[in-house]
C-alpha cells in the first residue's frame, strides 16, 4: 500500500515540477512578447521584454523611449490586430534573429528581434 501511493505522489509531483518552469527559447520569449503587445497595444510588452536581459534593463530611459515610440506607433498604425513571422535566422549557435510584423488596421509595423545565448539561457540582445 505504501508503494503504491508513493507511485501516484511521485506521478503527481513529477509533471508538476517539469511543468512549472518555462523553458526560454526565442520562439517562447518572441510569442509571450506578443501575446501581451496584442492586447489593445500593450506598450508593457517592453517591460517584458527588456527586463529578461539585466543590461537592458537598467537602462531605463531607453526602456521608456522604447515604450513611447511603441505607444505613438499603436496611434498611428492601430489597434494591432494579428502577429506573422517572417524569418528566422541563425546567424551563430549563440545569436538568433527573428523577424516578424503585426498587422494594424492601417499598415503592418515590422519587428526586428535578436537572441544571444552565451552560457546559460537564451535572451533578447
Amino acid at each position: 500500500m505504501k508503494k503504491c501511493i508513493l507511485v501516484t505522489l511521485a506521478l503527481i509531483a513529477v509533471p508538476a515540477f517539469t511543468f512549472s518552469a518555462e523553458v526560454l527559447t526565442p520562439q517562447a520569449i518572441a510569442n509571450r512578447f506578443f501575446e501581451y503587445f496584442l492586447k489593445d497595444g500593450n506598450v508593457e510588452a517592453i517591460d517584458y521584454f527588456m527586463g529578461l536581459n539585466p543590461k537592458l534593463k537598467a537602462n531605463a530611459a531607453q526602456v521608456q523611449k522604447m515604450k513611447d515610440q511603441l505607444a505613438g506607433a499603436v496611434r498611428v498604425y492601430g489597434k494591432p490586430l494579428a502577429v506573422e513571422s517572417v524569418s528566422v535566422e541563425d546567424l551563430t549557435p549563440s545569436l538568433q534573429r527573428r523577424v516578424y510584423i503585426t498587422k494594424h488596421s492601417n499598415r503592418p509595423l515590422v519587428w526586428e528581434m535578436y537572441f544571444y545565448k552565451s552560457v546559460g539561457e537564451w535572451m533578447p540582445d
